[in-house]
């Protein structure tokens, strides 16, 4: 993805002591982990009605137990890794939910597109690959 490789280089040796790359790694993991909590209150005290809610809850908590399972078993340059590429695709999306709820409706298009082609690469092409 443009990068040099020395997160997952070195975030993988020494395992289970694995010596941080960055200290801000994990912080950004517990920060998306916080996030994660409050998607899963929400769909708990909010979407109980909606018709996914069981796919959603589902969802949510094998969210969570990924997260803390990364976070706790010191996986923290790869599970990082996975879910920047993850959250990244979602920017595009979100800009053209919001643009749509303007007068520019019709300009919401141009991010829906580039968020499906960001989806397209990232995570059927780069994903997979970091995984493998």
């Amino acid at each position: 993805m443009g990068g040099s490789g020395d997160l997952l280089k070195h975030g993988l040796t020494n395992l289970p002591f694995v010596r941080l790359v960055d200290q801000a790694v994990p912080t950004f993991g517990f920060l998306s982990l916080g996030y994660r909590f409050e998607s899963l209150l929400y769909t708990v005290w909010e979407q109980r009605d909606s018709k996914d809610f069981n796919e959603m809850l589902l969802h949510d908590i094998v969210t969570i137990f990924l997260f803390v399972g990364y976070l706790f078993g010191y996986m923290h340059s790869i599970g990082t890794l996975i879910i920047f590429v993850h959250d990244l695709t979602d920017i595009p999306f979100q800009i053209a939910k919001a643009i749509n709820t303007t007068v520019l409706h019709e300009l919401a298009i141009y991010p829906f597109i580039l968020g499906q082609l960001m989806w397209v690469y990232f995570r059927l092409f780069c994903l997979p690959l970091m995984i493998y």
